[in-house]
């Protein structure tokens, strides 16, 4: 039997699965786009609904509150079926959002943390064996984890750690901004949460820039690949303590960028592409002496690990004498797209060399 949405208060809403999961995905939905749409004089309804939803959903920190979540939902549940005498004078949806208030508070009552102003330590009954750094300093703050990785915390930046890391996984959690060098461990995932985007690696070294206020929300690669995911999507994924790497994939010297206000992500190069260091990676000569110009962006390619994209028929004939040992990628494309009369742009994690060639 069709549902009849017109007549949907508040609590309907909270107990249909399909409502809550189109809520908290804000995946694409035909179907509840359409009821929207077709009922105008249930929007204060619906965001009423969403809105409780959403608070509930945001107090989800860690995978470890997932029971607390639970009950909340219960309690939720038992509420909306709870006879309407009980508070004849209050509606449901207030005696909801109250049911939330109460168990959201006692809740953040047990988990607030009271830290030493020295270490960081956390010392309440609950987080007993985690930690943590806020760098109220001037200069960058580095910080050892009991797993050999090594953290550099930027200014007004705090980092949440445990002491030592569970069985499964190596969670973490950033305010602000930190570079991450990541002891290898292809058995444990290392997880960053930070705001809206979750970085998942196995061991590799990545920049976060996540401060709240913000427009965006950035992940730069320097070694190794790492996955970045929204934090929805890392909730509904099912790998979360897998080895296999899901979601928008990292190289060296790309980046990912979380546009708050879209609510999406997207991936580019970083403003200033690196020479990949590795312990097999081979050093390149940017002394160029009548080179042919392909081999140049093969040599470039290689070394900054950027796909260069051009027609080779049509640079066949072009050379390059010329040395670049001290500009970084875009400065030296910038020279040698300007001695054979072409350009280059970036689009996406690539570079696109355009122009007619050398020949006379």
């Amino acid at each position: 039997m069709a549902k009849d949405y017109s007549t949907y208060d508040v609590e309907d809403f909270l107990e249909d699965e399909s409502f809550k999961s189109w809520v908290l995905t804000k995946a694409g939905n035909g179907h509840w786009e359409k009821i929207v749409a077709g009922h105008p004089h249930q929007h204060q309804v619906i965001s009423d609904a969403a809105k409780l939803i959403l608070d509930l959903k945001k107090a989800e920190q860690t995978p470890e509150d997932a029971e607390t979540a639970r009950l909340i939902w219960n309690n939720i549940r038992k509420d909306i079926q709870a006879p309407a005498r009980v508070v004849p004078f209050m509606p449901k949806v207030f005696r909801i959002a109250a049911s939330i208030a109460v168990i959201l508070g006692c809740w953040f009552g047990y988990r607030i943390l009271r830290t030493d102003g020295i270490s960081g330590k956390i010392v309440s009954q609950s987080e007993a064996t985690q930690t943590v750094e806020k760098n109220t300093s001037e200069k960058v703050k580095q910080i050892h984890l009991a797993d050999g990785s090594v953290i550099s915390l930027q200014p007004n930046s705090t980092l949440r750690y445990p002491k030592d890391f569970n069985e499964e996984t190596r969670t973490v959690y950033l305010e602000g901004e930190a570079f991450f060098d990541i002891a290898k461990n292809p058995e444990k995932p290392f997880v960053v949460f930070a705001n809206e985007v979750v970085t998942k690696v196995l061991g590799t070294s990545f920049n976060i820039k996540a401060f709240e206020q913000d427009k965006d929300i950035t992940v730069a690669v320097k070694t190794g690949r790492v996955s970045v995911l929204s934090k929805n999507e890392f909730d509904q994924s099912r790998d979360q303590q897998n080895q296999t790497l899901s979601g928008l994939i990292l190289t060296p010297n790309q980046k990912a960028v979380y546009l708050k206000n879209e609510e999406q992500l997207k991936k580019t190069l970083v403003e200033q592409p690196s020479l990949i260091t590795t312990s097999t990676a081979k050093s390149y000569d940017f002394n160029f002496e009548n080179k042919p110009v392909n081999e140049v962006f093969d040599i470039l390619s290689k070394a900054y690990g950027v796909e260069i994209i051009y027609d080779e028929d049509i640079f066949r004939s072009c050379s390059l004498t010329v040395g670049l040992e001290d500009e970084e990628l875009f400065e030296k494309l910038k020279i040698i797209c300007k001695t054979i009369n072409a350009s280059y742009q970036v689009i996406d994690t690539k570079v696109l060399i355009s122009g007619k060639g050398c020949k006379f």
